[in-house]
């Protein structure tokens, strides 16, 4: 055995922590809408609140294609609300609200 135990569990938890990234990063890419629907990007805002989260979303959706879909995680208790009025407002599909995670379309142009 090389190491000590400790050595070995640093080692472990190296690699583990290293697979956990790279999955949580492909499965970003893979990810789909309730309806089924594949998710071009995911974003997890945290507890972000609605005017910095109106921000950051509309430059998120600017830099996508049109028609293409975000997955965003919010756990502002606002975002139940504020998110669909936004969508509406904007012109972007709301796909689905379930909260905390929600399902946005880029509108065309």
């Amino acid at each position: 055995m090389n190491g000590s135990l400790g050595e070995r569990f640093a080692r472990r938890s190296a690699v583990v922590s290293w697979l956990s990234i790279f999955y949580a990063q492909e499965s970003a890419k893979v990810a789909h809408a309730p309806g089924g629907e594949l998710m071009q990007e995911r974003w997890d805002a945290g507890e972000m609140g609605c005017g910095a989260l109106i921000f950051e979303l509309r430059k998120r959706l600017d830099e996508m294609q049109p028609g293409e879909t975000l997955e965003l995680v919010i756990r502002d208790e606002g975002a139940p609300t504020d998110l669909p009025a936004w969508c509406r407002m904007t012109g972007h599909e709301l796909i689905s609200a379930e909260h905390p995670v929600y399902a946005i379309r880029r509108k065309d142009g």
